[in-house]
């Protein structure tokens, strides 16, 4: 009898044990950065994949997820949860892509024991955003778009790019650098200063404006740029109006841009030999002074003038120079006509010296361009000049004469004829009188409210900036001692898997939601657990993690607290 029952038992258990596997599943997820599911999204912006594992009796394998490759992803975080005994594992990962089009997500794979679970392919479709489509945005949020003044151009040409920052909350505050990407294909100016201007559309933004020249031919794209801002938040009660009187708390976030695509062509044929790409108005060749004694230095200046590329010529060498004027690289400098930093000059000089006594010419000097206007290549030149040496040699400089300093003047005297003011409490001109004065009693209680407010106010809000700035540290520093407190507050058993995670988090600096169990692990290897340490720590962390949604024995809290109080000891040496 004994023997069929043991037997019908186990058929029940295992019959259990197989459909809840039959019910267990595996799916993808597309999701924005705030949790929302999406189909879509905007090239160069971020978005997650979520693998979630449902019903599954036992650890699952970290999933294998297979995707385009041009998605790029990176697994960040795992997170699981146990609601009337149902345990849900979900993997998440950060995903982005800078190419518009249509994109496979999955499948992704995830091993438990010897059974293998296979999630069904999704599909996401990446759009291309342009000013011309621009949402408005939401109060305090804002939206970062990345324009070039063109889609095509050469190897050489400038190619201006401009980051634009649209917000309906003008409290925010933005930071000064932008994250930009790396183009190893491109020469990259420095960004410029961000400026208010409005754009095509008449809408204000905040502008940030480089450029940048294509060195190789190809189709490009230009990645998403970030940046990093701070925007107000706000409570609706009665005290946070109080409070905002210093100024609204700000949250730190980041706004991603879109990406731009460029369609990068060689140089013709015959435009292979040209010394700069660009649009140029002139080139200007002067020397001062025309006539100069043998040795003397004469300065040489060459100018070039356009709208754009002067600025990309790095060097203008002379040619056919005569052999009795010496030449000398001197100085080169830039200048701008406009505040976008567009047009403007180039200038290139040289001291020339002459050798020997005579008249000599400085042949015309010739730039050879391709033309970014008209696309065909092109020549400037200067007009010769003409210089003399007249024997002798230069003096030498002269000698300056310290400046003399005069001695200084009385200025104070006194005149004795004029007759002297009275003070006001003197008898003469100013009449003596007796004001009404206030008792220093209440003087000192009516200087001391608004003083006392004015002084509670502004400690309070030097406290409440000092924490928010250093709040990661101060939780660092307080972390076990915290976690201790809330231990022996009688914290219910369901709740220390929750302070260790906690405690571990800000000890190390990490958030708590994305911390997860193998993260913690490789914490605690880096701060030099051995071996045996963490076999123990796995094996406690499991049981707080079993433990934490049942109902355990008042024995059973009480050894967990125990031995939760004993590795907050131990961790407190390494961490």
């Amino acid at each position: 009898m004994d023997r069929t029952a043991g037997k019908y038992a186990l058929m029940f258990f295992s019959i259990l044990a197989v459909c809840a596997n039959i019910f267990a599943g595996v799916s993808l997820k597309v999701r924005d950065t705030n949790g929302g599911a999406i189909e879509q999204v905007a090239a160069g912006q971020p978005f997650q994949i979520e693998v979630v594992i449902t019903d599954m009796h036992g650890n699952p394998s970290v999933p294998t997820l297979d995707h385009d490759t041009r998605v790029h992803s990176q697994r960040t975080g795992k997170r699981t949860s146990i609601i009337n005994g149902r345990s849900t594992h979900t993997f998440t990962y950060h995903a982005q892509t800078d190419e518009p089009g249509s994109y496979r997500i999955g499948p992704a794979s995830v091993s438990v024991g010897s059974t293998r679970y296979t999630a069904d392919p999704i599909s996401v479709t990446v759009g291309d955003r342009t000013v011309a489509t621009k949402k408005q945005p939401g109060y305090g949020d804002v939206e970062l778009y990345l324009v070039t003044d063109k889609k095509e151009a050469v190897i050489g040409e400038k190619i201006t790019c401009a980051l634009r920052l649209y917000a309906d909350d003008t409290s925010i505050g933005v930071s000064q650098a932008i994250g930009q990407p790396k183009l190893k294909e491109f020469t990259v100016s420095q960004v410029g200063t961000p400026r208010a201007r409005q754009d095509e559309r008449g809408e204000r933004c905040i502008e940030w404006r480089w450029t940048i020249y294509p060195r190789t031919s190809g189709t490009y794209t230009i990645p998403a740029h970030s940046i990093d801002y701070e925007a107000p938040v706000y409570h609706e009660d009665f005290w946070w109006g109080v409070r905002s009187i210093l100024g609204p708390r700000m949250e730190r976030k980041r706004a991603y841009s879109n990406s731009a695509q460029l369609s990068i062509e060689p140089l013709p044929a015959e435009a292979q030999d040209a010394q700069a790409v660009g649009s140029f108005d002139s080139m200007v060749a002067t020397i001062t002074p025309a006539v100069a004694k043998r040795g003397e230095g004469m300065v040489l200046s060459i100018e070039i003038s356009g709208d754009e590329g002067f600025d990309q010529i790095e060097q203008f060498p002379l040619t056919s120079m005569p052999d009795d004027l010496r030449c000398y690289e001197s100085n080169t400098s830039t200048q701008y006509t406009d505040g976008d930093c567009i047009a403007g000059s180039r200038t290139f000089e040289y001291v020339v010296q002459g050798v020997e006594p005579g008249s000599w010419t400085i042949p015309e000097q010739t730039l050879t361009y391709f033309d970014t206007q008209t696309y065909r290549r092109k020549q400037l030149h200067t007009t010769p000049l003409s210089v003399t040496v007249t024997p002798g040699t230069a003096p030498p400089p002269r000698a300056t004469s310290s400046p003399h300093t005069p001695e200084p003047t009385d200025v104070s005297a006194n005149n004795e004829g004029n007759r002297p003011f009275c003070a006001i409490d003197e008898d003469g001109p100013w009449q003596k009188s007796s004001p009404i004065q206030l008792p220093w009693l209440l003087f000192f209680v009516l200087l001391a409210l608004p003083v006392g407010w004015l002084l509670y106010v502004v400690i309070d809000s030097m406290w409440r900036d000092y924490y928010r700035r250093n709040e990661k540290n101060i939780r660092a520093r307080r972390a076990f001692a915290t976690a201790r407190t809330r231990l022996k507050q009688g914290s219910p058993l369901t709740t220390t898997y929750h302070i260790l995670r906690q405690c571990i988090a800000e000890r190390t600096g990490t958030k708590e939601q994305t911390l997860t169990n193998d993260e913690i692990e490789q914490l605690l290897i880096q701060a030099g657990l051995s071996d045996e340490q963490l076999l123990a720590w796995h094996e406690f962390f499991h049981q707080c993690a079993q433990q934490a949604f049942g109902a355990p024995s008042e024995a059973e809290t009480t050894r967990i607290r125990q031995q939760a109080h004993e590795w907050l000891d131990r961790l407190q040496k390494v961490l």
